[in-house]
């Protein structure tokens, strides 16, 4: 061995132990309710993601349609869900920006991702900066009575493995916790759709049996995909995308209720679509792919027992 393997094998080993320290002494704050880092870092990092999506071509830009910015900046915390899942690329690049700017900044949001993505080094911390934290039981509730809004994606896992760029689908887990988050603190749901991060990159058949599979066995959503020049993700650029992020309706939840009845539950579930489905009628064929937008915005039922339900009320 050299003297230059010898130095770069040290200085490898040295930085390893500065990171595992810094991680030990930061470990907590995923779960911290307090901004992480100096805002002006944040916003240094954000300030150039969208022009950096355009010269990706990426465009990316945010509209309100059925609520105001002075509506948001009076309704207090909410419950924010953000759909679809996709790859949480755009969420992370695109949405993050838009959520630390006015109007949204207003609800002083901090959303909830699963802990798998913190433990990926640098992104973590780009995360943590962003206002990201990780799911843990009890956290979501805790930022809303601490008055800040929650931003959680619904889809979870399942969603993300199985998204395709040729079709809109939203698959929310049967418990549908998000709602009655919402309906047990009181707050109301703030519906936001993020047009085509679903297009952003491709996920090919052949792979979702991987996939599935790792979310069966260990409940990781593996970001199988590929973007320009058939380039493994998150190595390659994102395909050419129009992104639009659009905030609805909120959608009351009436006063705190700390065990909701199935049928609450399912009503203002049913609401929340009816919300998402008039969003995508509105912008759909604005901003995704004809086709895609032929198909409309597929909303798999609950349980069969919750679909029945629904369908009555």
């Amino acid at each position: 061995m050299t003297d230059a393997d010898r130095r770069r094998r040290r200085t490898a080993a040295l930085l390893l132990a500065v990171y595992a320290a810094w991680l030990r002494g930061t470990w907590r704050a995923k779960l911290s309710l307090r901004s992480w880092g100096p805002r002006w870092l944040a916003r240094w990092l954000a300030l150039p993601l969208p022009w950096l999506g355009a010269a990706l071509g990426v465009s990316a830009e945010a509209r309100l349609d059925g609520v105001t910015a002075d509506a948001l900046e009076t309704i207090g915390p909410c419950v924010v869900t953000l759909s679809p899942h996709g790859l949480g690329f755009g969420h992370t690049l695109l949405t993050g920006p838009a959520l630390m700017e006015p109007p949204l900044a207003s609800l002083q949001p901090l959303g909830v991702a699963a802990s798998a993505v913190f433990a990926v080094p640098l992104w973590r911390e780009l995360l943590l900066l962003m206002g990201w934290r990780e799911a843990s039981p009890g956290l979501a509730e805790r930022m809303l009575r601490a008055g800040r809004s929650v931003v959680v994606l619904p889809g979870g896992i399942r969603e993300m493995v199985e998204t395709t760029p040729t079709q809109d689908a939203l698959r929310c887990h049967p418990n549908l916790g998000f709602v009655r988050l919402a309906l047990q603190c009181g707050r109301p749901l703030l519906p936001v759709y993020a047009f085509g991060e679903t297009q952003l990159f491709r996920s090919p058949d052949a792979l979702l049996r991987a996939r599935r599979m790792a979310a069966h066995r260990w409940g990781l959503g593996l970001p199988l995909a590929t973007g320009r020049l058939g380039l493994p993700f998150p190595l390659a650029p994102p395909l050419p995308t129009k992104h639009r992020l659009v905030v609805g309706q909120p959608i009351l939840s009436g006063p705190p209720c700390a065990a909701p009845s199935e049928e609450a539950v399912l009503e203002l579930y049913g609401r929340w679509c009816a919300e998402l489905r008039r969003l995508f009628a509105a912008h759909a064929h604005e901003v995704l792919p004809k086709a895609v937008a032929a198909r409309g915005l597929q909303i798999s039922p609950t349980s069969p027992g919750q679909a029945g339900l629904l369908s009555r009320l």
